[in-house]
Order: structure tokens, then C-alpha cells, then sequence
């Protein structure tokens, strides 16, 4: 394995040999994105250690988030290099929050995305928990996280949207959606459902290899907690008034999306 050294940003990257594109993990927040890139970590040749933070504070100087050619253009600009005659590609893992659409140029162009998203009950509840332990304005912090699930979206956490959402159902809604109809006869790109990676994580990651093509060097196993980087949130209990409450909003405004309250009943009747 090489590792490179991008000329901006103090990003500092991995080469390897051993693969033929870029990888991205793309997400709404808190729907499992670490536990998914440290899974791929663990068994193939593509890497955490460093992954490419795709984001506003690491690259915003770079790159015009809302011009997908040059968000094409700049991947395809550090996605190879040649050493000794050979060629190397970026197996850095991208991860990214950004609706899927922003990256679709890429995409066209060979790399390839595993998304994983989650019910939307666990999304909107820990991402609550997240915000309520941050120092700074990431989004409103409420008493409840049903308050969260009904407020317009704020703060920092609007550096992924494309548009103004309703409320933060709304903006988990139009991620999964967008995500599932780029997928649609799309061979790079993949999608899971979290509680799959979670209960059958070997059957799971071995359809991710299979469906991207991408080759498993070692023996799937389950990350370890230390592995993961992310920012855990305060542990904060909801009563039961709380949890009833949320549930039942979450069910009501899926009712709204048909594609998304089918696929989260087919994804719970299998298991």
C-alpha cells in the first residue's frame, strides 16, 4: 500500500494497487455510515486509516459542493496515480452525507457507492442524542426528539441539503428516496439497510462485494467499537411517552413516501 499526499487541505490519502476505483459511503447522519466503512475496512483492500472526509470544513476552499462536474472533475484528479509503470488507485473510503445526486457525474465515471440508511425512528432519536452533545449549532437543540423530527432544519446541518426541507423527516425522507432512485439499474451503486449489516453482517457484506464487484481480501468480521471514529452523542433515556410519541410520528409521515414505508416493512418482515 502507498500512501499520497494531497497538495490541499493537509488531506493526506492511500494508494493501492489492488484496486480499480474510488469508494464512497454515503449516508444521512447516525444511519450507521462508520460501522459500514469500518466493515469494509476489516476485509478488503480499501481503508479507513485515512478515509476522505467529503465535506464543507475539509474540502469547501476546493470544491463547489453544488457543481457536480467539479466535484467529478476533482475525484477523478485523485482517484489514480502511476509508480514504477503501475497504476494505483485511491483506496481511501470517501465518506460523505450529502444527498447522493451531488456526486452522480463521479458515479457516470466509474466510482462506486455503498449506501446504508436506517429506520428512521433510530435516525431521528440518535441524532438528537448527537446534537444535544455538541458545543456548537449543528441544528436546534429540543427537549424532546419528536421536537427535533418536527423542526425545519438549522444551523450547520444544512451543508448537505440541495433545498429547504419542512423538517427533518422530510430532509431523511428525500436522502433515502433520492438515494434509491439513482440506484435503480445503477451498478456502482449498492444499497443496505442497516439492521442487515447489523444481524446477517456476513451475508451482507459479502452482496456489497459481489454487487460492486469489489474483491474481499480477509475474513469478514464485525468491527470492533475502538475502530470507530465517529461522535458518539450523550446517552440521553427517553421516556416511554417519548419513544411512543416519535414512533408514531416517524409512522405517520411515511405514509407520505409509499416507496419508503414498503421498503422498511419488506426490510422488517425478513428478518
Amino acid at each position: 500500500m502507498t500512501i499520497i499526499k494531497i497538495k490541499f487541505n493537509d488531506c493526506t490519502l492511500s494508494a493501492s494497487e489492488k484496486v480499480n476505483a474510488p469508494l464512497m459511503v454515503c449516508s444521512h447522519e447516525r444511519s450507521g455510515t462508520h460501522f459500514l466503512m469500518n466493515s469494509i475496512n476489516n476485509s478488503s483492500e480499501y481503508t479507513c486509516n485515512p478515509f476522505l472526509d467529503f465535506d464543507y470544513h475539509n474540502l469547501g476552499n476546493a470544491i463547489n459542493f453544488f457543481d457536480s462536474s467539479q466535484i467529478a472533475d476533482f475525484l477523478v484528479k485523485i482517484k489514480s496515480f502511476k509508480e514504477g509503470g503501475k497504476p494505483f488507485y485511491m483506496n481511501s473510503i470517501i465518506k460523505s452525507h450529502f444527498p447522493i445526486e451531488f456526486v452522480k457525474e463521479a458515479v457516470d465515471q466509474g466510482m462506486k457507492i455503498a449506501y446504508i440508511y436506517r429506520d428512521p425512528y433510530e435516525v431521528i432519536l440518535s441524532y438528537w442524542r448527537f446534537v444535544c452533545s455538541l458545543d456548537w449549532f449543528e441544528a436546534p437543540s429540543t427537549a424532546s426528539p419528536l421536537e427535533l423530527a418536527k423542526h425545519i432544519p438549522e444551523g450547520r446541518s444544512q451543508r448537505y441539503q440541495l433545498k429547504t426541507h419542512a423538517n427533518y423527516f422530510e430532509r431523511w425522507a428525500y436522502h433515502v428516496s433520492s438515494a434509491l432512485i439513482m440506484a435503480e439499474n445503477n451498478p456502482n451503486i449498492w444499497i443496505i439497510f442497516y439492521e442487515d449489516l447489523l444481524e446477517r453482517h456476513s451475508l451482507t457484506m459479502k452482496q456489497l462485494y459481489s454487487s460492486l464487484s469489489l474483491e474481499c481480501f480477509n475474513e469478514i468480521t464485525l468491527p470492533k467499537k475502538s475502530q470507530t471514529s465517529y461522535i458518539k452523542g450523550n446517552d440521553i433515556p427517553v421516556t416511554l411517552h417519548q419513544e411512543l410519541e416519535l414512533r408514531k410520528f416517524c409512522s405517520l409521515e411515511l405514509e407520505k413516501y409509499p416507496n419508503l414505508a414498503s421498503l422498511l416493512s419488506a426490510r422488517k418482515r425478513e428478518k
